[in-house]
């Protein structure tokens, strides 16, 4: 069965949310979706959460300007970026208010 990752920052789920509605597609089409929300339980260890992203196949980042304000999100950017080998396990999808130009949003990246 095919793991993928969700990274996205609980202020912009409604696309997550709608993705997670097609589970049991997914799983009859044998992939398996991991989200925050369905796999942690309240005072779990989230370090071992995000083991699962070394293992997962593929990682979906849903790109946003609450993303990359949020800490959380940012050490799980990092944590992606640093333990997947290949790019092409990677995909970045830019929600609307996304502009990676903005200046905000790049000092944000720099001072994480």
């Amino acid at each position: 069965m095919k793991k993928i990752f969700i990274s996205y920052s609980w202020k912009n789920n409604k696309l997550v949310n709608e993705i997670e509605k097609m589970d049991s597609y997914f799983s009859l089409s044998g992939i398996k979706l991991f989200r925050d929300t369905r796999h942690i339980e309240y005072m779990d260890n989230t370090e071992d959460f995000m083991d699962k992203i070394e293992s997962s196949d593929y990682v979906i980042v849903f790109l946003s300007k609450e993303y990359f304000y949020s800490l959380n999100c940012m050490y799980e950017f990092m944590k992606i970026w640093h333990e997947i080998e290949s790019e092409s396990r990677i995909m970045l999808i830019k929600e609307n208010n996304f502009d990676f130009n903005n200046f905000i949003v790049q000092e944000a990246i720099l001072e994480f």
